[in-house]
């Protein structure tokens, strides 16, 4: 049995509508916004087993953050201007999305529009429910490692 005219139309137009609104889907989520990152950069673990650090305190903008990947673990750290830095997860509570890092105040996940609070992790704007994991830190001579 062949394919039926009214068939082969249809086809052709989802493709060319799916083929269209990929640039525009892809586009979605990619403006970059001051003291946010939107691509999680990649710090390798050191060879000998010993940390490199995962950022310098100074490459983090005062009431901004820096998304990174650290050992195949996504973090996003934030610092206030006042200095104070804390470390999450940036793994979405809700749906798994990568957040892309603090905007307007609060560290913003692009995918459904939760928010979550730059210093303790908590629901500031749903849909998620859970707070972002923290994940201790401490500062050693400007940079922010584990602790």
């Amino acid at each position: 049995m062949s394919p039926s005219r009214r068939g082969i139309l249809q086809t052709g137009a989802v493709i060319a509508v799916a083929g269209a609104a990929a640039p525009l889907l892809a586009a979605c989520g990619n403006d970059q916004t001051e003291g946010a990152a939107t691509e999680p950069t990649t710090t390798p673990a050191a060879k000998d087993g010993a940390s490199e650090g995962i950022v310098a305190v100074a490459d983090i903008p005062a009431d901004g953050s820096v998304v990174k990947i650290v050992d195949d673990r996504k973090i996003v750290v934030t610092k206030s201007a006042a200095g104070q830095v804390n470390a999450f997860s940036a793994v979405c509570t809700h749906s798994g999305c990568t957040v892309k890092g603090v905007e307007a105040g609060s560290i913003l996940c692009v995918c459904h529009g939760s928010q979550f609070n730059p210093v303790t992790g908590a629901v500031v704007q749903g849909p998620a429910q859970s707070p972002l994991a923290a994940i201790p830190v401490q500062v050693r001579n400007g940079i922010v490692d584990f602790a």
